[in-house]
């Protein structure tokens, strides 16, 4: 945990989320990105992003990053300009996380624990990097 905590310090670790949860399918279709491995390359050279990730699924996307800044200000400038349709009125319904709940909930997202169907083994594949 020694290396963990030291990693903090220095860096901030986000996660910025929209799901079924939030928002209706049709204006989900509109946050969404045509091109991942295109948007990722796009994402990792803004300014303080040094690693990124991003979940795109049937119920949700999801925008992670490591980084230094104002990460949060940055990712959510980044999804507007870059998704499909992003609606300004859709930013104050971004569920944001930050820090060590970070790391369970990518976890738990992953091994879907929070699929529709709990357990889906197919989230895996859908994790980009």
């Amino acid at each position: 945990m020694k290396i963990y905590d030291e990693f903090l310090k220095n860096n901030e670790i986000i996660c910025l989320s929209l799901s079924l949860n939030d928002i209706p399918i049709e204006k989900l279709g509109k946050v969404t990105f045509d091109d991942i491995e295109k948007t990722l390359r796009r994402m990792k050279v803004n300014k303080g992003v040094e690693e990124c990730v991003i979940l795109q699924k049937c119920n949700c996307v999801e925008l992670y990053a490591v980084g230094i800044g104002n990460l949060e200000k940055v990712l959510i400038d980044f999804w507007r300009l870059h998704s499909n349709n992003f609606e300004n009125n859709l930013i104050k319904k971004i569920n944001i996380i930050k820090g060590e709940k970070v790391l369970g909930h990518l976890l738990r997202t992953g091994c879907g624990l929070k699929s529709l169907l709990v357990g889906e083994y197919c989230i895996l594949p859908v994790i980009k990097t």
